[in-house]
């Protein structure tokens, strides 16, 4: 039996309906404008543009949240990005959707957004 590779993201049915949700979710907030999960398991990551069109990045890993915003048309993972932490809940995927929502509900408010 050959081991599959890890890819970060979760196939099936309800995991594509888990991720779709979560990014209607998303980008119902006023703040954010497209959102992309790029991994639906530890770290939950999430990336996408804000209204202002600047690049942001959300990462969830060990009970520990983060959201990096860049100037427009720069890397959101860059080292001049702005970065902010919080404790978040072990485990947040993308099928903890509140709770994702809270967290980075929260984040986007300590970036005065």
């Amino acid at each position: 039996m050959t081991a599959k590779a890890h890819t970060g993201r979760l196939d099936g049915g309800a995991t594509r309906a888990a991720r779709a949700a979560l990014v209607d979710r998303l980008t119902a907030l006023p703040q954010i404008t497209t959102a992309r999960i790029t991994s639906d398991v530890a770290p939950l990551r999430i990336e996408g543009t804000l209204h202002d069109r600047r690049p942001y990045f959300f990462r969830a890993h060990w009970g520990e949240a983060s959201l990096s915003i860049a100037a427009v048309a720069k890397n959101q993972v860059d080292s001049s990005a702005l970065t902010k932490r919080i404790p978040c809940p072990f485990g947040l995927t993308i099928e903890t959707d509140d709770d994702t929502l809270d967290v980075i509900s929260t984040l986007l408010e300590q970036h005065h957004l």
